[in-house]
């Protein structure tokens, strides 16, 4: 099951120019990695990108600095979202 690995302060404008809250979320996958995405929440949905990292561990994959730098790699994305679902 997947968790929130980081919650971010900061909301991110998107190019329908809405604004987005993201967090950084990941799960262990079949190989025993831990996998990491982006959700970027709105206030009746959210938008998830596709798998973003691979990390060794968990405290790899949460580490504030790589959650940031995927974070910011996905909103520069062109398209930034694959998955949209209702809160």
């Amino acid at each position: 099951m997947s968790e929130v690995l980081v919650r971010f302060t900061d909301l991110v404008r998107g190019g329908d120019e809405r604004e987005y809250q993201p967090q950084a979320c990941g799960t262990v996958g079949p190989d025993g990695l831990w996998e990491g995405w982006i959700e970027f929440l709105t206030p009746t949905g959210a938008l998830r990108t596709e798998r973003e990292t691979s990390q060794p561990n968990r405290a790899a994959a949460a580490a504030p600095s790589a959650s940031r730098n995927f974070c910011a790699a996905a909103t520069m994305a062109d398209p930034p979202i694959t998955t949209e679902r209702e809160l």
